[in-house]
């Protein structure tokens, strides 16, 4: 409870500090439209691979002798470290055993939870790390639990407004214009057999997934279709039966 009040102090302050900027990270993965039924613009060509969207993390059970010099070099060993903070009390300026640490990228705070969440302790009295998203970052980001969960570097979407008549491998080399695609599935009528105008598609990375929604929701129409694409992530039945 104690980190959890911590988290929930300090995440007041940065957060919302950080709200207009981070929105912004988001949105900078956005690309250009693409003409009616052809191949999309602004899809990221060669070894260039999708922007990085930079992410917070909440770090627990941090030694009071731990600082952010000493704090920094362990989570530069999954990519490009942005800030640091100690949480300290308002009052008193008392180390409170945890930390801020802000990562350039989603997929190297991914990194970092898979490799230190409750498996690598910087003091051996005190037990492993907490390392997770910092409250409120997920939303934020938009990213969607069922879809994008912590420490997994995958992301699923859903894709809306297709041409029913689209094939699986079309759709995956559409969408391999914005990141490495792992998976699609077209959603099919059982009787017909006929594509129902909808698919998923997960993604190697979150950012692709970002890039991917930035650059193509409500933005590409696909020959045949009145409306454009939708693409968001994808959300549970519990989820889709609330809205």
């Amino acid at each position: 409870m104690a980190e959890a009040s911590h988290e929930s102090n300090g995440a007041a302050e940065g957060l919302v500090a950080d709200a207009a900027a981070g929105a912004a990270a988001a949105a900078a993965a956005a690309g250009a439209a693409a003409p009616a039924g052809g191949a999309p613009n602004g899809g990221p060509s060669g070894d260039k691979g999708p922007p990085p969207v930079e992410i917070k993390l909440f770090i627990g059970r941090v030694p009071q002798a731990v600082e952010e010099d000493s704090l920094k070099p362990v989570f530069e060993e999954f990519g490009e470290v942005r800030e640091v903070i100690i949480i300290r009390d308002k009052a008193t300026g008392k180390h409170k055993n945890s930390a801020f640490v802000k990562m350039a990228s989603i997929a190297a705070a991914d990194n970092a939870i898979r490799a230190l969440h409750n498996s690598r302790s910087l003091e051996s009295a005190m037990g492993p790390m907490t390392v997770k998203y910092a409250t409120g970052e997920a939303e934020r980001l938009g990213l969607n639990p069922q879809a994008c969960e912590p420490g997994v570097p995958q992301a699923k979407l859903f894709v809306g407004s297709l041409p029913r008549t689209l094939k699986e491998e079309e759709l995956k080399a559409f969408f391999q214009n914005y990141g490495n695609v792992e998976e699609v599935f077209v959603m099919k009528d059982g009787a017909t057999g006929q594509g129902k105008g909808c698919a998923f598609v997960k993604m190697s990375q979150k950012e692709a997934a970002f890039f991917a929604i930035n650059s193509l929701n409500g933005k590409h129409l696909w020959e045949g279709c009145n409306r454009p694409m939708e693409v968001r992530f994808a959300e549970s039945k519990a989820q889709r039966q609330q809205m």
